[in-house]
């Protein structure tokens, strides 16, 4: 993968990200898992049959761990390695850019909300592994940062963040209506609840905002309805209810 600068002139270089701490640590046990799993078969049986997210075992059980250890379990060569090219080429700038703690929360809170997207099918007894959620809600996370920033995809293809996220989301939300997975070999539904997931966290401030303006706005209309305009004039109450709140809207991204 190569980059291209934020305006419109190309760096012409191969750029990689350096690889930061957290995302080294990630990448470092899932490496570790794997090997163990396909070096030493009872380990492998065990991580699948134990650790990985199976739906019923969590809504008729409540093995709630599972949760979170599927998220380090994956099933071939290419899963794992798809995976943390991903987890290392979007996830190091925005380590770099949130701090360690901010980030690590966000992989597993996004990891854990593709799981609980998952669950919608609660009876589904297919096992589900992998980072994948997580690195969803990565993608998503660093294409609202740098919607139009250039990727080299495979160092082939160049296409701007945006359109990746949005057409994985396509993808995903069409592979969620017409599969659960199963057939598929896709976990469609925890996709895409990474990155839903990811975007809702990402935009809780604002969502929060718009949530209570919306509400102390009727609540105004409401009371207004009550009086009287005397004289052109607006009721004095009026002034109680204006959004005079100039703190500004934050998120983490």
């Amino acid at each position: 993968m190569r980059y291209y600068g934020g305006g419109y002139q190309p760096r012409r270089a191969i750029m990689l990200p350096g690889m930061s701490p957290v995302v080294k640590m990630l990448m470092i046990i899932n490496g570790a898992v794997f090997v163990l799993m396909f070096l030493i078969r009872p380990i492998y049986f065990f991580s699948i049959d134990y650790l990985s997210l199976i739906p019923y075992s969590v809504t008729h059980q409540f093995q709630l761990w599972r949760l979170v250890t599927y998220m380090f379990i994956h099933g071939g060569l290419m899963h794992i390695l798809l995976n943390m090219l991903f987890l290392w080429w979007f996830g190091s700038e925005l380590e770099r850019l949130w701090g360690p703690v901010v980030f690590l929360k966000y992989y597993f809170v996004t990891g854990i909300g593709g799981a609980l997207f998952h669950l919608l099918l609660p009876n589904s007894t297919v096992p589900v592994i992998g980072a994948s959620g997580a690195v969803m809600g990565i993608l998503i996370a660093y294409g609202l940062k740098w919607p139009n920033r250039v990727v080299l995809l495979w160092f082939i293809l160049p296409v701007k963040m945006k359109w990746i996220v949005i057409f994985s989301v396509i993808i995903e939300f069409i592979g969620a209506i017409n599969t659960s997975g199963a057939s598929s070999g896709i976990a469609h539904l925890a996709h895409l609840g990474g990155m839903v997931v990811g975007f809702i966290y990402l935009n809780l401030n604002r969502i929060k905002w718009i949530i209570k303006d919306i509400f102390y706005k009727r609540r105004a209309a409401k009371k207004r309805s009550q009086f009287k305009i005397y004289n052109g004039e607006k009721d004095p109450l009026d002034s109680l209810f204006r959004d005079d709140d100039d703190d500004e809207d934050f998120t983490i991204h």
